[in-house]
């Protein structure tokens, strides 16, 4: 898989670089089109099989919780040590 079609709020613009985290995946690319509220992305080298498999896993689970993006970037931080 080459890239990923991201939907939400404060998005970033077209031609920045981005980092994919989703689950055990973290692909970077460039983000290559946008609308009001999706974005493109085109990741720098494709993604595995495996790695697909993840990162809908990921997001079926997300949505299935009902986590907000906010909540996931908090949750995010808070694994990684940035916050306390």
């Amino acid at each position: 898989m080459e890239g990923a079609r991201l939907e939400g709020t404060d998005l970033p613009t077209v031609g920045r670089d981005v980092v994919l985290k989703c689950g055990p995946v973290d692909a970077f690319g460039t983000v290559i089109w946008a609308t009001s509220s999706r974005r493109g992305i085109r990741f720098d080298k494709p993604i595995s099989a495996r790695e697909l498999v993840a990162l809908r896993d990921a997001s079926v689970s997300v949505e299935q919780a009902g986590i907000t993006p906010d909540e996931l970037e908090a949750m995010a931080d808070w694994a990684s040590g940035l916050a306390r």
